[in-house]
């Protein structure tokens, strides 16, 4: 990790970039709440020109407060190249399958033999809610579809942290890694 940058903005912002090409961003707010914040942006090029076709904004945010970690969100925001462009409303581009936006909210499952964080809605759009808990009884309704990126369910606590994969530009995935506890690790601000 190289040096990070401070910010003030009543608070602190710590910026990391990391050895995978993704970034962190450590936010505090203060002494009881602070933030991390995790970003990667995925391009998918292809043909002889090397032009960029397909571009994934991906985004991890964790809450902290008083060091142990309470929310996860895990956003996407997806751009198809090929079809931006073709259509615009009041100068802006509205073209049907140019942008999606998806966002992933896990909860906090803290059962005591076992800490998790478990997928429980995801919004597609504005409008578009998909309650993963409401409907985690019936097994009918959910169905696992294909989805180029990797998306776990359930984070499990592993050795004190949480890992979220992501998929790399060369093809490879790699994971953002989050402790649950930022005080035991002696990360507390």
């Amino acid at each position: 990790m190289s040096k990070p940058k401070k910010e003030i903005f009543d608070g602190y912002k710590f910026n990391f970039e990391l050895k995978s090409g993704a970034s962190l961003a450590i936010i505090i707010f203060d002494i009881f709440e602070h933030q991390w914040k995790y970003k990667y942006t995925f391009r998918k090029i292809s043909g002889e020109r090397e032009r960029v076709d397909f571009v994934n904004n991906i985004d991890l945010t964790i809450g902290y407060q008083n060091g142990i970690a309470k929310n996860c969100n895990l956003s996407m925001e997806m751009v198809n190249v090929k079809n931006l462009g073709k259509k615009f409303l009041l100068g802006v581009d509205v073209s049907l399958g140019a942008k999606e936006f998806i966002q992933f909210i896990y909860e906090k499952d803290n059962k005591k033999d076992k800490k998790s964080f478990r997928l429980s809605r995801v919004e597609v759009g504005a409008l578009k809610v998909l309650d993963i808990k409401a409907q985690k009884d019936d097994k009918s309704l959910i169905k696992q579809i294909e989805f180029p990126f990797p998306i776990k369910d359930v984070l499990e606590l592993d050795f004190g942290s949480y890992s979220v994969p992501f998929l790399k530009i060369d093809g490879t995935e790699d994971n953002f890694v989050f402790p649950d506890d930022t005080k035991r690790r002696g990360l507390c601000f």
